[in-house]
């Protein structure tokens, strides 16, 4: 019988996954002043699958080169995580960092930092959909903004890719969504597991 279980499971995941992938993703973003920004509680990013070139991951604090010159700049800049609990990656000019997931994931959210034409996260969709790529140009705020909440739903995916032309693509608080079961895949799995159940009375 659990077998039974299992293809319930994976039938209840799929439905899911494939209601999802069938709609268009929806961009969300709102520019973050300093204010903002320091009301937020920084959590550390999940680590990439691989990276190319110059990555920075889950450091603390404005980066800089040998010469002293800013290399990346942290979206906490200006307020009391800067240099404490601040956390953030940078994607550096001329990299990527590939991010790829077990279990299908149906949305993410992040902070941009200072987002820039150079920079580009590129979602590639299941089911054959291509790919969806959103361009710092897209999510970013009037003047006088530091960073962007971005978030990305309607969406269906198992990997993603940050690259940066030139420094930097800094980002904080990565998260993904993991696909949810809904409620009549639930009664799926519940009625598979019921029948197993009846029948270890029967047999027994």
């Amino acid at each position: 019988m659990k077998s039974l279980n299992f293809a319930g499971i994976a039938a209840a995941i799929f439905l899911a996954a494939s209601t999802v992938a069938s709609a268009a993703p929806t961009l969300s973003f709102s520019g973050l002043n300093q204010a903002q920004i320091e009301a937020l509680t920084p959590v550390a990013n999940i680590a990439p699958t691989s990276t190319t070139g110059n990555y920075f991951n889950n450091v603390i604090g404005n980066q800089f080169n040998g010469g002293g010159g800013l290399i990346a700049r942290s979206p906490w800049e200006g307020t009391s995580h800067q240099n404490t609990d601040g956390v953030f990656s940078s994607v550096q000019g001329g990299s990527s960092a590939t991010f790829e997931f077990d279990k299908v994931q149906t949305g993410l959210s992040m902070i941009w930092g200072s987002p820039d034409s150079y920079n580009d996260l590129v979602i590639t969709l299941l089911g054959g959909g291509g790919t969806y790529t959103i361009n710092g140009n897209d999510v970013k705020g009037p003047s006088g903004i530091l960073a962007s909440l971005v978030g990305v739903t309607n969406v269906a995916f198992q990997k993603i890719v940050l690259t940066s032309g030139s420094n930097a693509f800094e980002f904080a608080n990565l998260k993904t969504t993991p696909v949810p079961i809904p409620a009549g895949a639930l009664l799926l799995v519940t009625a598979v597991g019921g029948l197993a159940l009846v029948r270890r009375r029967k047999s027994a």
